[in-house]
Parts: C-alpha cells; sequence; structure tokens
C-alpha cells in the first residue's frame, strides 16, 4: 500500500511541492449546517462553478475523486511518483 510507505516528512514535502485538486462531482456533496457557504445544494453548485476555472488553472494534477478513500489517496500517490 503506497499511502503507509510514506515517511512524514514525504508527505510533507508532497502537500508543500505540488497543487493537487481533488474534484468531486458536486452533485455528491451534503449541505452542512456548519459550513455556511455549503448550507444549502445551489450554494454548493453555485461556488463549484465560480471555482472550477481557478482550480483547473491552479492545479498541477487533477484527480478525479469517484471511488473510495484509499483508491483516492493511491491515485494521489501515483500522480506524485510520476512527477519526481
Amino acid at each position: 500500500n503506497n499511502a503507509l510507505a510514506l515517511s512524514l516528512s514525504e508527505v510533507l514535502i508532497l502537500i508543500s511541492r505540488y497543487v493537487f485538486f481533488l474534484n468531486r462531482n458536486p452533485d455528491d456533496l451534503i449541505p452542512t449546517s456548519d459550513r455556511p457557504l455549503a448550507d444549502e445544494k445551489a450554494k454548493i453548485m453555485k461556488l463549484y462553478e465560480e471555482r472550477l476555472p481557478i482550480y483547473n488553472s491552479a492545479c498541477d494534477v487533477k484527480i478525479i475523486v469517484d471511488k473510495g478513500i484509499e483508491e483516492t489517496v493511491n491515485e494521489v500517490l501515483n500522480a506524485y511518483e510520476n512527477m519526481r
């Protein structure tokens, strides 16, 4: 498992060196009362539409998040390995 093989320092380097955009389908996001900008589905969709071009232009790697956590972590780690 790639996620378990990294040391803390490697994870910190990974986080600080590259920008990974974890693009999750906004239809899958659930409004929550503890996040005022995301407490309604319409607000989530509006923010997603506004921010998507910014995230796309700022990222080094875009990962489509449509699987479980472990699979997503492994996609990020594999992308990182390919960038080194």
